[in-house]
């Protein structure tokens, strides 16, 4: 009799706390393999030498961006980020540091040409001709960059354009010249932001798996991780996975880490977790993981982990 109170008053001491399975918002990054395919810019250090402006007009707008972002590094290395989110592709001092060496020149025109368009009247047999007066607006922005390769490879150029046109005539939709303007210049610059990028970054859905805890405290630790990616704050939640791991490892909560050491970069460290407890979607994953690697390494990028 004993020894059975004894067990029943054992038994709290070892009960587990489940913690459900969560539904994880989160960005995940990837290389865009078509513009990874086709990008001038294979290797990781560029000079831009000059970018010049070949017509009668000038556009500020479009040669502050490229200031902004080719000539300089807009977006800062930031230790710690992870190195999925750092700029792999960047504008050294001189020439010197430089793997490609940058030649820009653009042509810019916004104007209103007016012209005459010559008819004849069809109702008589004289067919006597009239003149139709109209006014187009044109607005055009083309930019063209050369790129030289000191590994000896062919020199490639490469153009961004855009252009805008609008007729002032009977029956047609008239759009003045400053809108076209700046629908050209917002093209172009867009194109000129995101010019060094191979990468995408989608919004998914990951599955962190369910996982047996001992104790209430623990249980909201892991709830908390949700909260930590949907505010982007993916080091700071995968530091809490990994404190839980270390308390009370589980292959549930391998499979967590796993997934947390993934969306931080350190693919090494996910595959070591992942072999612990994986699943289908984990190993395609991967698969794209590694192309992002292999592709970083490949044009001289070397990444920096994050451990925890």
């Amino acid at each position: 009799m004993k020894r059975l109170i004894l067990l029943v008053l054992l038994i709290p001491f070892f009960t587990m706390h489940k913690v459900a399975a969560q539904s994880v918002q989160v960005y995940r990054v990837s290389l865009d393999e078509s513009t990874a395919a086709s990008t001038p810019f294979t290797k990781t250090k560029y000079y831009l030498k000059s970018f010049e402006n070949k017509g009668t007009q000038t556009n500020k707008v479009l040669e502050e961006t490229v200031e902004n972002y080719i000539k300089n590094l807009h977006f800062p290395i930031d230790d710690q980020k992870p190195w999925i989110n750092q700029p792999w592709i960047v504008p050294v001092a001189n020439e010197s540091e430089a793997d490609i060496i940058l030649k820009g020149e653009y042509i810019y025109t916004c104007q209103a040409v007016e012209g005459e368009t010559k008819f004849r009247e069809s109702a008589t047999k004289a067919r006597l001709p009239y003149f139709v007066t109209s006014t187009e607006n044109k607005a055009d922005i083309s930019v063209v960059f050369t790129f030289e390769y000191k590994d000896g490879s062919p020199t490639k150029t490469d153009t961004i354009a855009s252009a805008q046109r609008s007729l002032r005539a009977p029956g047609k939709k008239y759009t003045p010249l400053d809108v076209l303007d700046e629908k050209v210049t917002k093209a172009v610059v867009r194109e000129i932001k995101y010019y060094t990028n191979v990468r995408s970054s989608d919004k998914v859905v990951l599955n962190f798996p369910k996982v047996k805890l001992k104790d209430k405290s623990l249980k909201a630790k892991y709830a908390s991780i949700k909260d930590l990616y949907k505010a982007r704050k993916y080091v700071e939640a995968a530091k809490v996975v990994k404190e839980l791991y270390d308390q009370q490892p589980s292959p549930e909560l391998a499979h967590a880490l796993g997934i947390s050491y993934e969306l931080i970069g350190n693919f090494p460290k996910a595959e070591e977790f992942y072999k612990i407890k994986t699943d289908f979607h984990a190993n395609v994953r991967m698969k794209k993981n590694k192309a992002l690697l292999d592709y970083a390494t490949s044009i001289g990028y070397t990444p920096i982990y994050i451990d925890l």
